[in-house]
């Protein structure tokens, strides 16, 4: 998903999608081989109310939610860094109110709206589009399924501690 990051384009979101549904399915094959394992339900219990406690499980959870019930991730935001110029008169000074994304033609339109409502393509020279999640901090998707990864390896290594032998 990190190399194939530009999202505008559909397969990043296709991606994601896979990311969360992969993800989910950690922890229910861990659940599916050690239930039957003394301790274990006491243990995964406890889990539970940890991951409902933690904010990246409690928005994957949800995201996860999303995906099976609507079909789109939603990953809600993009942070721009922008270089370039704009089609409007070059002595016209431009008060950027917002920028505006229109999906024409199977591509994305970036275009900036000036405070009295005008809008301007932006002709990019140069241009970087970040994904991130809103209601995450403002955080970019990768570095979220990254930490969110991570969080899943841990989980997964103390259930291998706590229940060596099943």
């Amino acid at each position: 998903m990190k190399k194939n990051v530009n999202p505008l384009k559909r397969e990043f979101a296709f991606e994601l999608c896979a990311f969360v549904e992969s993800a989910r399915n950690v922890t229910l094959a861990m659940q599916k081989e050690l239930a039957k394992v003394k301790g274990f339900d006491e243990w995964y219990t406890i889990k539970v109310k940890e991951m409902q406690g933690d904010e990246l499980f409690r928005f994957f959870n949800e995201k996860r939610v999303k995906v099976v019930h609507h079909g789109d991730i939603g990953y809600e935001g993009h942070s721009f860094y922008v270089k370039g110029k704009f089609s409007a008169d070059h002595d016209k000074i431009i008060i950027v109110a917002g920028v505006k994304m229109v999906y024409e033609n199977n591509s994305i339109i970036i275009k900036v709206v000036t405070s009295e409502g005008e809008e301007y393509n932006l002709e990019t020279v140069e241009s970087v589009v970040t994904p991130i999640f809103k209601n995450l901090n403002n955080r970019h998707v990768t570095e979220g399924c990254a930490e969110y990864l991570h969080n899943l390896d841990v989980l997964v290594r103390e259930a291998e501690r706590n229940f060596p032998k099943f």
